[in-house]
């Protein structure tokens, strides 16, 4: 195939930085993002005031301080930008459920509704290097040499992601890539009978959840640190297991109980 085919649709590699690790709790102070569409870059960063504390430990860790952030545009004020900047892409980020949990958090704060086909690079790491002991970025950087610019600054960060996809590219080649974004991100076989509106709107947060069949008869109940991933789990595996594939088939309806915190909701 000629290397110069693009086969990819356009990629987000995203980075944020923020206030701390909950989504509901915490705010975001950076984002920093480089897209590859058709073999060309482009680049999309800002600060964000966090309109909140940002903790000593934060500060020393990413090096930005509430100085830095004071004069800067809150996310409302850039939020319009940053969804035409993201839409129709792929989101690729690094335990992607951290980005996209804050960023969809804040658009859904604003009364944005903010929904991408999101692709983990730790799970790309897994998938392509099975022998590799550890996938985090820190063991990217020096499994694979990557050239480190600004660690822990988000465009930084998100350069870094772009860097290890074009290594998997060089190695595997684009068509083994592309089998792989779609194992990864699948399209998911919906239930048939549920409502689709209803299974947008399952959060990605802790707590509890049970699939209903006929007459309200429970079907299956379990619990999990992220409701939405883990329901869409679910209806993805009906794509490959009968077991899901029955319960996707018989399910009528889904409840579920947001739970206050991770130590809530435990993967079932």
């Amino acid at each position: 195939m000629d290397s110069k085919l693009n086969i990819f649709p356009a990629l987000a590699f995203v980075d944020i930085e923020t206030t701390g690790s909950h989504f509901e709790r915490d705010r975001i102070t950076e984002i920093g993002i480089k897209t590859l569409d058709n073999h060309e870059i482009h680049v999309w960063e800002s600060l964000i005031n966090p309109q909140t504390f940002i903790p000593q430990n934060i500060q020393r860790l990413t090096g930005i301080s509430p100085r830095m952030v004071e004069n800067q545009p809150c996310f409302s004020d850039l939020a319009q930008e940053l969804k035409r900047e993201l839409e129709g892409k792929i989101f690729v980020a690094h335990n992607a459920r951290f980005d996209y949990g804050f960023i969809k958090a804040s658009f859904k704060r604003i009364g944005i509704e903010f929904k991408l086909k999101v692709l983990c690079t730790v799970k790309l790491s897994r998938l392509l290097f099975p022998d590799q002991a550890r996938h985090n970025l820190d063991t990217l950087i020096s499994t694979h040499g990557l050239k480190v610019t600004a660690r822990h600054r988000a465009l930084g960060d998100a350069d870094l992601l772009l860097q290890f996809w074009r290594i998997c590219e060089s190695k595997f080649g684009s068509e083994r890539l592309n089998e792989v974004i779609n194992q990864l991100i699948g399209n998911p076989s919906l239930p048939p009978n549920v409502d689709k509106d209803l299974i947008d709107s399952i959060p990605d947060a802790p707590g509890c959840y049970i699939f209903y069949g006929e007459n309200k008869t429970p079907l299956y109940i379990g619990k999990s640190i992220s409701l939405r991933s883990r329901a869409m789990g679910h209806f993805q595996g009906a794509l490959t297991h009968r077991k899901e594939m029955k319960l996707s088939l018989q399910a009528r309806d889904i409840d579920w109980i947001e739970t206050s915190g991770e130590l809530g909701g435990i993967n079932s």
